[in-house]
């Protein structure tokens, strides 16, 4: 199971440009990630309500959710 956090409206815009007339050549992507404040907010409360999340508190609950290793008052 896997529990994330992704934006799928953001405000931010990249662009595609053409790095010269040859066509062969691969475009010039810049991205421009979180260049809307507005985006790194909703990312950030997304990251929180992941944290608060039911399914993460159920999941650290099972035997796949915890580590390995015993605490020294379970070893007996």
């Amino acid at each position: 199971m896997t529990l994330s956090t992704t934006l799928l409206h953001p405000e931010s815009r990249g662009r595609v440009t053409l790095a010269s007339d040859y066509p062969f050549d691969d475009p010039v992507i810049d991205p421009n990630y979180l260049d809307e404040e507005a985006d790194m907010e909703r990312l950030v409360e997304g990251l929180k309500r992941t944290e608060r999340s039911p399914m993460r508190v159920l999941w650290m609950g099972t035997a796949a959710g915890k580590s390995g290793r015993k605490r020294r008052s379970e070893r007996r």
